[in-house]
């Protein structure tokens, strides 16, 4: 198992030296990748696609089934899985941090779509975008704080750590004027 990931890290580095200079392949991202390599045999990757699998069928639908039943919508399974659908596409779409706007549009289209108005579907949409949103702010946000109570360097920290290179050349010298 360990040496298939270590055949398909060569690839990761490939892939990863299209989006920058080899320079740029420190060691943290080297790690990185040789965890994602791991996830990359059948085994894993199994699991990842259930557990994923799980999570969107499962806690999106409840998600949207309770949301949208606090406002008096109530949907059948194939129109919970419009509006997943439609709120997981316009995420997509390049627009204000969080998808705001552009999730709230295109959730409150879907709502329109199946026949609903467009004000009930806006507060279901921003309802569904709070309850997606908050849960991903505070876990991320506790991340961070145990990550710098154990003094995990942040992204923009790690180049100020990063000790510099030395040059194998003394830098030239103007010479003196007497």
């Amino acid at each position: 198992r360990g040496r298939r990931a270590e055949e398909q890290l060569p690839i990761l580095r490939r892939l990863w030296s299209g989006l920058g200079s080899s320079e740029q392949f420190s060691q943290r991202q080297e790690a990185t990748l040789h965890e994602f390599s791991r996830l990359l045999n059948s085994r894993n990757a199994v699991l990842a696609a259930a557990l994923t699998l799980a999570i969107w069928f499962l806690l999106e639908y409840v998600f949207v089934t309770l949301i949208t039943g606090s406002v008096q919508i109530s949907l059948n399974y194939s129109s919970a899985l419009l509006i997943i659908a439609c709120g997981a596409l316009s995420v997509g779409i390049p627009s204000a941090p969080a998808g705001i706007g552009v999730y709230h549009a295109a959730v409150m289209g879907a709502f329109e779509l199946l026949g609903y108005p467009a004000e009930q579907g806006l507060i279901a949409a921003t309802l569904l975008h709070l309850a997606n949103t908050i849960p991903v702010l505070v876990l991320g946000g506790g991340a961070y704080i145990v990550s710098q109570r154990r003094g995990v360097p942040h992204r923009g920290q790690a180049a100020a750590i990063a000790p510099a290179e030395t040059p194998t050349e003394p830098p030239a010298t103007a010479p003196r004027r007497h």
